[in-house]
């Protein structure tokens, strides 16, 4: 008497092939190789499909998101109406008290020509900020907080200008002044 029986297993059945089979049976050796041929390209195909997307997701993932069309970069520098003319965007200066609006925003600072660190920054009091501009470099302090620079000297020939930027951002100073 069993008193544990096993279930049997199901053997999956065998394909008898011969060379007598015709080219045209669904079983033939030929076929089954072309079968597996074609699924190995589609599985290559399927991989190489999600590798693509998988590396588009990645460079998605990176990118920084962008600006809304019409939205300015928070203290920005930009030309005016010449080469020699900027001008610098709306921001604001956070410190232990209220936000504080800068003063001088949207004004032409007006730079002399073949100057190579031609400064634009913040001079902040602990009320008021106020964009300003110098063509030499300030003494640096916690009150001073640089925008960018211009430089006027590089490319004066041409009478290009270049800007580099410093500032991205609003500017947030957690200490007292």
């Amino acid at each position: 008497m069993i008193s544990n029986p096993t279930a049997i297993r199901k053997f999956t059945k065998s394909h008898e092939s011969s060379s007598q089979r015709s080219s045209r049976d669904s079983d033939s050796t030929p076929r089954l190789w072309h079968r597996a041929q074609v699924t190995q390209a589609q599985v290559f195909a399927l991989n190489n499909t999600t590798s693509m997307l998988q590396r588009q997701l990645d460079r998605l993932r990176r990118r920084k998101p962008q600006a809304p069309p019409g939205a300015s970069v928070p203290f920005q520098i930009r030309r005016s109406s010449t080469w020699l003319k900027f001008q610098v965007g709306d921001g604001r200066v956070i410190t232990t008290g209220e936000p504080i609006e800068p003063t001088n925003i949207d004004t032409d600072i007006t730079i002399t020509a073949g100057v190579e660190f031609y400064w634009i920054y913040l001079a902040i009091t602990t009320t008021t900020a106020a964009v300003t501009s110098s063509a030499s470099t300030p003494a640096w302090a916690i009150s001073l907080v640089p925008i960018g620079w211009v430089d006027t000297l590089t490319n004066e020939a041409d009478e290009v200008s270049t800007i580099y930027q410093f500032i991205h951002d609003n500017v947030y100073i957690p200490c007292t002044l």
